[in-house]
């Protein structure tokens, strides 16, 4: 993808990226694809379309949602990085730690990092299910990312012990959609999902009743020509 058009699709979207943003992520792409060759970080039928199969794809809550200054985030399961460090690169108030279990593609994203020099973002090599149990970490998030990482109600036992208590200002859509919730409180986890969700969120509400699961369609200006058609995000708040 060339600068001005995905300077265009975020300008569509209420998004304005200064030219160092840009090269930084043209930075992370090549870096990116270099890791590739040595550790399996994405899948290599991916590799030509990276920017609309993961740039885009990981920055989409940016077009949907209004993410505040000064939250911690935890990208669980990060692989190369995604989403969170396309997301910490075009919003650069979040703090982030990316979280993978495996050690090799934790050296590569830290490699990665230290050629960026992104100052609030950093990397860990653990188990998501383990790091709960760390006084570190305990409590430590404000929001949890989850891109296609595991099966939701998975993915609501790792996030629980990880979540803050502490107050923040809400998340709100970016455009109001009628009888749908459209204000979401921290702290919670969103999950990238695609394709039908029912038989996922039925499993989460039996086994997590307390939770409120709100899915949030990947529909923004220009979604239409990156077939992200059936991808959604699906938010999940914790009392």
């Amino acid at each position: 993808m060339k600068h001005h058009e995905f300077d265009l699709l975020l300008r569509r979207n209420g998004i304005f990226v200064e030219a160092q943003k840009w090269e930084l992520l043209s930075t992370y792409v090549d870096l990116l694809l270099a890791w590739n060759r040595q550790v399996n970080l994405i899948s290599r039928r991916d590799e030509e379309n990276i920017w609309t199969a993961h740039i885009i794809h990981s920055i989409v809550p940016l077009f949907l949602l209004e993410i505040p200054t000064g939250i911690r985030a935890l990208d669980l399961g990060t692989g190369g990085g995604l989403p969170g460090i396309p997301l910490a690169i075009i919003h650069g108030e979040v703090q982030t730690t990316l979280l993978d279990s495996i050690q090799k593609k934790i050296r590569a994203v830290t490699s990665i990092l230290h050629e960026l020099r992104l100052p609030n973002v950093t990397a860990l090599a653990a188990r998501a299910e383990d790091l709960g149990n760390t006084r570190d970490h305990t409590g430590a998030y404000d929001l949890v990312l989850a891109r296609g990482v595991a099966p939701l109600h998975e993915l609501v036992g790792w996030t629980r012990p990880l979540l803050a208590h502490r107050v923040l200002g809400p998340t709100v859509r970016r455009h109001f959609v009628p009888d749908a919730r459209n204000e979401f409180r921290f702290p919670y986890l969103l999950a990238y999902k695609g394709g039908i969700l029912e038989a996922e969120i039925q499993r989460v509400a039996v086994r997590f009743p307390d939770v409120a699961i709100t899915e949030i369609p990947v529909h923004f200006s220009g979604a239409e020509h990156l077939r992200l058609e059936e991808k959604k995000l699906v938010v999940v708040e914790f009392p």
